[in-house]
């Protein structure tokens, strides 16, 4: 996808507007020690979920975030219908104490994951970081229906033991969001759309191109 074709459509559609100024989105993933979330999701079960925390920002060093907002963040997908969960992480107090402690995000993550009875992840830990820079579009018609452009993608291992320097992706990914009760009018929208449409994961990706792993 050439992102000047992917904005072009846009322009030329005349249905899709700017609803928010662009920004860089950082994501920590975590995952069970045997990656029982990358192959559930790698595997298509009808019931999967991944797990992260999120902010904003060009900051990624954990060690300057102390006026940043995170958030941890459950995304499910159950079937074809996807939700996700989203808990404000840390307030002054915390952030002392994970400063000066690496393992209490997992433990906080753990508490998280506990209070929304998800028993079958008793202990996750940090895999991958992901970085980019994210366009926000929504529809004219109706604002449930909003594009995300996603470029400059970049991302590292940050299990322990890995080599932590950035990797760039050379793609650019537009993701199509909107509810169940929108998919008419959404297929209608898109019906010209020029580029191929199909299942993507950043944190899959990133997985499988550090694992050497086809997806």
């Amino acid at each position: 996808m050439h992102i000047a074709d992917l904005y072009n459509w846009l322009d030329s559609k005349k249905s899709f507007v700017r609803s928010f100024p662009p920004r860089t989105v950082n994501s920590l993933y975590f995952d069970s020690p045997n990656f029982f979330s990358a192959s559930s999701n790698m595997a298509g079960d009808t019931n999967r979920s991944k797990f992260r925390i999120r902010w904003y920002g060009d900051q990624i060093d954990f060690n300057m975030l102390e006026d940043t907002t995170l958030n941890f963040e459950i995304k499910r997908k159950k079937n074809n219908i996807s939700s996700k969960k989203i808990f404000p992480f840390l307030n002054h107090k915390i952030k002392k104490k994970f400063k000066s402690n690496n393992y209490y995000l997992r433990s906080r993550v753990s508490s998280f994951l506990k209070d929304w009875n998800y028993f079958e992840f008793d202990y996750l830990r940090e895999t991958i970081f992901v970085k980019y820079g994210r366009n926000y579009f929504e529809n004219i018609i109706n604002r449930q229906i909003r594009i995300t452009i996603d470029e400059s993608i970049s991302y590292k291992s940050v299990i322990e033991g890995s080599n932590y320097n950035l990797i760039s992706m050379d793609y650019v990914m537009a993701e199509i969001k909107f509810p169940n009760s929108c998919k008419e009018l959404t297929s209608n929208l898109l019906m010209n759309f020029p580029f191929r449409q199909t299942r993507f994961s950043k944190y899959l990706s990133c997985m499988s191109k550090l694992h050497n792993n086809p997806y």
